[in-house]
């Protein structure tokens, strides 16, 4: 059976908002359970919600030398694009960086990938899903924060995305430059109709048919890995 240990965030630990209850819970159809279910496949998860690449490297240390499985998948990105809202919220006019610069970004990825493989393990990359900046831009606004003091200083919703693809550009210049398997969940969502309806309302978190989606691009990408 294929072993991977997989460090990501709250996507790849299966999180997504429960409406009805008002909380973020666990999937009982995640993309975890899609994989052992339909595959020959063991994941060990240490994936955590609000994980930043910072964080994914601590784990990573921690547990690198501690496991027998030949395959790390990384997935990481979505909160390393992410600010602190409420003080965008508070202050407009303020310089606000993102929780992980773009540089710092980039060069914690290269050292997990290059570490990885000195270790003489296989790295996997995935891309950072999509982010559906209206959505997004609703749920905050829904918390409390002001709308129009974002707005002011985003200058367009739009940029809530472009902000998070250039993290995905990065992770897919990685995969390239170090020639390792890329796992892209974001092409494949991005190439649905209605993207809306593989998101739960936060416009961050895939919904059960978004894990479906997740769970697809794996499975066909799975055969090029040599056990």
């Amino acid at each position: 059976m294929l072993s991977v240990s997989v460090i990501g965030d709250s996507i790849f630990k299966g999180v997504i908002y429960n409406e009805e209850r008002g909380r973020y819970q666990i999937a009982k159809r995640n993309l975890q359970k899609l994989l052992e279910e339909d595959i020959s496949i063991n994941i060990t998860n240490y994936s955590k919600f609000g994980l930043t690449i910072s964080k994914a490297k601590d784990i990573y240390e921690d547990m690198v030398n501690e496991i027998d499985d030949r395959f790390i998948i990384f997935e990481v990105g979505n909160n390393d694009a992410d600010f602190n809202w409420e003080k965008i919220s508070d202050s407009p006019g303020a310089i606000h960086l993102p929780n992980t610069p773009i540089r710092e970004f980039r060069l914690i990825l290269d050292y997990l990938v290059n570490d990885t493989m000195v270790k003489g393990k296989i790295p996997i990359l995935v891309t950072p899903p999509p982010i559906d900046a209206e959505k997004y831009f609703k749920w905050l606004v829904s918390k409390g924060l002001n709308g129009d003091n974002i707005l002011e200083w985003l200058g367009s919703i739009k940029r809530i995305y472009q902000f998070h693809e250039c993290y995905s550009l990065e992770v897919i210049d990685c995969a390239r430059k170090n020639e390792v398997l890329l796992l892209n969940i974001r092409q494949a969502l991005l190439e649905k109709i209605n993207i809306s309806d593989y998101y739960c309302v936060d416009g961050i978190h895939l919904n059960e048919a978004g894990h479906q989606i997740m769970a697809s691009v794996i499975k066909e990408n799975i055969t090029k890995l040599e056990v």
